[in-house]
């Protein structure tokens, strides 16, 4: 594929696809960097298990004050 297919192929996916729009978002440093340790060791990690550890993770980082809640409801 060309330069140009490739650079409409990420312009489209950078438009349209979740996983990119979360990428924008203000918090994506954190999202990757939670991704990033949970995945360290293990290349799978069960669905219960993940959870668990986001939960630690946010309370974690809201403690240490590097992650703000927001209330999108207000």
């Amino acid at each position: 594929m060309n330069i140009q297919g490739l650079q409409a192929k990420y312009r489209r996916l950078y438009n349209e696809n979740p996983v990119w729009k979360l990428l924008r978002a203000e918090n994506a440093p954190y999202i990757l960097v939670f991704i990033t340790e949970l995945f360290e060791e293990n290349a799978e990690v069960s669905y219960g298990n993940a959870k668990n550890i986001l939960e630690e993770f946010i309370k974690y980082s809201r403690e240490m004050g590097i992650w703000e809640p927001v209330n999108y409801f207000m």
